[in-house]
């Protein structure tokens, strides 16, 4: 019933994903040249793609490995910063993997690896922390309402009925 709105908002949250470490990625590069270090930094054009395109993909895909997509209509700033920090951490190491089997001429930079790990996690993070008010405009422009009936009058159906309610700007609806 809900599948196809699942899928939009998971195509949603990955092209966020997407967006948000191509965003890390170069804030990374970009601190790491200007950074008054006595090594420079420099990545040829190529390489660069590569790597930013191995990082997007990587992100995405731990993002749909780990199901993070469909846990953000839960909201919850615990699991959202764990499973952002997880996402980060598996991606960070896929990438030092990913640049030891190139054998790359020019090393990655450490300090270029922990910009771009700490500005992707405060990103991703950030971005699904306020994802709440995204889950429900997605739900209002794409979802058909949802309606449901809760069954029983004791304190219980009164608690879940009163949080139903509070859920109409996500397109739920108490029916009864």
């Amino acid at each position: 019933m809900f599948s196809r709105y699942y899928r939009k908002v998971k195509f949603l949250f990955a092209l966020s994903d997407a967006v948000l470490t191509a965003v890390a990625f170069e804030a990374a590069y970009q601190s790491r040249v200007w950074l008054p270090f006595e090594r420079t930094f420099h990545l040829d054009a190529a390489v660069k793609a590569l790597l930013l395109g191995f990082s997007v993909l990587t992100w995405v895909a731990l993002g749909l490995w780990l199901n993070l997509y469909e846990k953000l209509d839960a909201g919850d700033p615990r699991t959202i910063l764990r499973d952002g920090l997880r996402q980060t951490l598996y991606g960070t190491v896929a990438l030092v993997v990913f640049v030891y089997a190139l054998r790359l001429e020019t090393p990655l930079s450490r300090s270029f690896l922990g910009l771009f790990a700490a500005y992707s996690c405060v990103l991703v993070c950030l971005f699904r922390l306020g994802a709440d008010d995204v889950v429900g405009i997605i739900r209002r422009e794409f979802g058909a309402p949802h309606y449901v009936m809760v069954v029983g009058t004791g304190e219980r159906a009164r608690r879940v009925g009163r949080v139903l309610e509070n859920s109409a700007r996500h397109g739920i609806r108490l029916s009864g």
